[in-house]
């Protein structure tokens, strides 16, 4: 029988390889480097033209009969916008197939040298580096980094990477002065996110703010002092984003002296919906931002709480069409943890607060149809309050007799994406009937407190605080009465839907 052993020493490979690249005697190649980078001086580096062929196509187009330019029997190329330390890199990646990264190493010069001279594994591999050893970095220097990804169609995955955190964090990203800069393309992606965590109207004065900046004629001129021709051009340079921004989850308030902007048939059919709160199939209006956004809760969460909202105690799945729509109103690690600064307009409406528990995985919270800041009790018949935990994590807090358990999507991050379905207990307990006069406390003193302390999130002196103990509700919702902390909370406005449009 014969047997075919195949071995490889690809360590030794690319050793004398790199060996080669700094010892030989035979180049045939030069290339300038950097000739066209102001203040840096540019380097010629000498390489074999028969591996620069073998390892790059660009190379091989390059040094071609059709291309080549020879002088003293040696090919001469030219890369004049490629910094030199980074074509070292890549000279030593094209002989040796490694390369050293170090803190110091330019990460956006060595992708957009990889894009340039068409090297798809090191393009997926810096993307890759970048994503899962940098992220501290990229967020640090998001605008840098987006206005490079979409410049490279080959960066479709920083791209992607990018939105994501964008997608997440919007307030800060849209407030920076640096935000007017990014490039079209890179903004119209943004707006095609369905997740992005601020208030459509915002959005909308931001892309305003955005088109001014990049309407040469129009800089540094503020839309009230716009005439009607500089709204015409602002209008041009606005177009492309029209069709991603949902005007229908704008106040008509804050479209006022902004309409004109609009497109007529944008504007009629705007009107319209404003008149009728209807959508047409016809329409080019899209409907609101569906996607629940959380950094704490999951779309399976939402549907739970949107059925005990309807007293459907013991609905368990989260792939249920939602008469409710959950729109995120306040952020407490975006908003100093102050209740002072939710809007006054998401005052006297039904909503939903959730928290994280410090240190055990657990979420708390509850719904009420009303919020109030008139230092008064809300009376009310329909508020509840919850509490969610992970079966598996350790350390629960959870009460087993007034427990349930159900089937729950793990929450799907920017990062990593999972399709485990782990199991969640669940505690929901009811305002008592003889309590619901005192079911709800209103956040004038800065804290919301359903009854008289089954569940306070928040206070003056220690904004991260929170407390539990029953009282005014039907069961507790911890196993542990008293104080505790909280990482982070959220507070929701619960809007009805049409059932197109739901969750």
């Amino acid at each position: 029988m014969n047997i075919t052993i195949t071995s490889t020493f690809f360590n030794n490979l690319s050793s004398d390889f790199s060996n080669f690249l700094e010892n030989a005697d035979d180049y045939n190649v030069i290339i300038k480097v950097g000739t066209a980078i102001e203040n840096l001086d540019a380097k010629m580096f000498e390489a074999h033209s028969a591996i620069l062929r073998a390892r790059c196509s660009y190379f091989c187009a390059a040094l071609s009969s059709n291309w080549a330019k020879k002088e003293h029997d040696k090919f001469i190329l030219t890369l004049p916008n490629t910094l030199p330390d980074i074509f070292e890199l890549i000279l030593k990646y094209l002989y040796s197939g490694s390369i050293t990264i170090t803190e110091n190493t330019n990460m956006l010069g060595l992708l957009a040298t990889a894009d340039e001279l068409v090297l798809e594994e090191l393009l997926t591999y810096v993307q890759k580096f970048l994503i899962t050893q940098k992220t501290a970095w990229l967020k640090q220097n998001i605008y840098k980094v987006l206005d490079l990804a979409f410049k490279l169609d080959t960066a479709k995955e920083l791209q992607e990477y990018c939105i994501n955190i964008v997608t997440c964090a919007p307030k800060k990203f849209f407030a920076s002065d640096e935000f007017c800069s990014i490039q079209e393309s890179a903004l119209v992606s943004i707006l095609q996110q369905e997740e992005i965590c601020l208030d459509e109207q915002d959005i909308w004065q931001h892309v305003i703010e955005w088109g001014l900046t990049n309407t040469p004629s129009l800089k540094n001129k503020e839309l009230s002092n716009c005439q009607k021709e500089d709204c015409i051009e602002l209008a041009k340079t606005l177009a492309p984003f029209f069709p991603h921004i949902r005007f229908s989850d704008i106040p008509k308030r804050h479209l006022l002296n902004k309409e004109t902007l609009l497109p007529e048939k944008l504007q009629e059919e705007l009107s319209e919906y404003y008149s009728t709160n209807v959508f047409k199939s016809s329409s080019d209006l899209l409907p609101p931002r569906a996607r629940l956004c959380s950094e704490i809760i999951t779309s399976c969460h939402s549907s739970l709480i949107a059925s005990w909202i309807d007293h459907r105690d013991y609905t368990a799945t989260g792939k249920v069409c939602s008469p409710y729509r959950f729109k995120l109103v306040f952020r407490a690690s975006q908003e100093n943890f102050s209740l002072k600064n939710l809007r006054r307009e998401h005052l006297n409406v039904p909503i939903i607060i959730v928290a994280k528990v410090a240190g055990t995985g657990e979420v708390i919270g509850g719904y009420t149809p009303t919020i109030t800041s008139t230092n008064k009790f809300i009376a009310t018949k329909d508020s509840f309050i919850f509490s969610f935990r992970v079966d598996r994590e350790p350390n629960s807090n959870l009460d087993d007799e007034n427990s349930n358990v159900d089937g729950m999507e793990n929450r799907e991050s920017a990062t990593k994406k999972t399709n485990t379905h782990a199991p969640i207990k669940h505690v929901l307990s009811r305002v008592l009937l003889n309590c619901w006069e005192r079911a709800v406390t209103d956040i004038s003193l800065g804290f919301l407190s359903f009854g008289m302390s089954d569940l306070r999130i928040g206070g003056v002196l220690d904004p991260k605080s929170a407390y539990c103990k029953r009282g005014n509700y039907e069961l507790r919702i911890r196993n542990v009465d008293g104080p505790f902390r909280i990482d982070e909370y959220e507070i929701f406005q619960v809007l009805k839907v049409a059932p197109s449009d739901s969750l």
